[in-house]
């Protein structure tokens, strides 16, 4: 059965004539007829009456005329679908985000721009750790991820920056460097670094990443309240973006760097660019370049 043959039928039921369903195909009546004919063959029953006055549809045939409008509208439907998508217009997206991007209200932003630019695509959303972005683009578990670049990041990842945040040193309202309002490389060179990270080298290239400095001597923590406890009970200090300052631990303060220091939070995917839906996606997130 083709499916031609079904618009031909829903053609022919409409104007029980061969002629003027022929003339409506713009093919020749014969043409027509032999369709049927192998139409019916292939449901294997009667579909039509035929008589010198015109044509009716037998009650099998009024059956099969509901289901083939049914089945023409469905790949109407399915054609319309797979154009959308082929376009970029209808589909799933997975983001993965660090606890930067919502604070600093860029992926408040970017949901905001992908459901007005593109209403019909699914946003499924994944809280992702610095240290877990790599592999998470790697073996395909999301598309895009909005979080700082570290120093390991992969060269078959694609990254666009989206904004610099400032970097500030946390540290106990007791601890010697507490009373300068400013605070240099040099003082920190000697220090206990706390961060958030998965294990100790992780935090190292946190460090590294944020200030450019390589501690002697760093501790991971996979809480981010436990980095500020410790660092609350002087057992280090931390550096961390500005937006993620905790205003719950009073007995910490934050001071800025005289180097001005900054993180990139930035837009991180693979190099394949072959998928319609996450290209069209690309233009609408990415901004200049910092």
């Amino acid at each position: 059965m083709e499916l031609r043959h079904l618009k031909s039928f829903v053609v022919l039921a409409e104007e029980l004539h061969f002629g003027r369903a022929a003339k409506r195909l713009h093919i020749v009546q014969s043409a027509l007829s032999k369709q049927m004919l192998l139409l019916e063959e292939s449901v294997g029953c009667r579909l039509l009456n035929r008589n010198r006055r015109g044509v009716t549809l037998s009650e099998a045939g009024k059956v099969f005329l509901e289901e083939a409008n049914q089945a023409l509208e469905h790949v109407e439907r399915a054609i319309e679908s797979v154009w959308r998508v082929s376009k970029g217009l209808l589909g799933r997206i997975r983001i993965g985000y660090s606890a930067i991007a919502v604070h600093s209200g860029i992926l408040t932003s970017a949901l905001t721009r992908i459901e007005h630019a593109m209403p019909e695509v699914e946003v499924l959303l994944q809280q992702i750790e610095p240290w877990e972005q790599n592999e998470r683009l790697m073996t395909d578990k999301v598309d895009f991820i909005f979080a700082p670049v570290l120093d390991n990041y992969q060269q078959t990842l694609q990254v666009h920056h989206l904004a610099k945040l400032p970097v500030v040193v946390g540290m106990s309202v007791r601890h010697v460097l507490a009373s300068k309002s400013v605070i240099e490389l040099e003082d920190l060179k000697e220090e206990v670094f706390i961060e958030f990270a998965n294990s100790d080298g992780e935090a190292l290239d946190v460090v590294k990443s944020l200030i450019g400095l390589h501690p002697q001597t760093v501790i991971a923590k996979s809480d981010p309240i436990a980095v500020l406890a410790l660092v609350q009970a002087q057992r280090g200090i931390c550096v961390l973006p500005t937006v993620l300052q905790l205003p719950n631990f009073p007995q910490v303060t934050y001071k800025p760097l005289t180097t001005n220091c900054t993180v990139l939070l930035s837009l991180i995917s693979r190099r394949d660019g072959n998928d319609p839906l996450l290209n069209k996606l690309k233009e609408i997130l990415i901004a200049p370049t910092i």
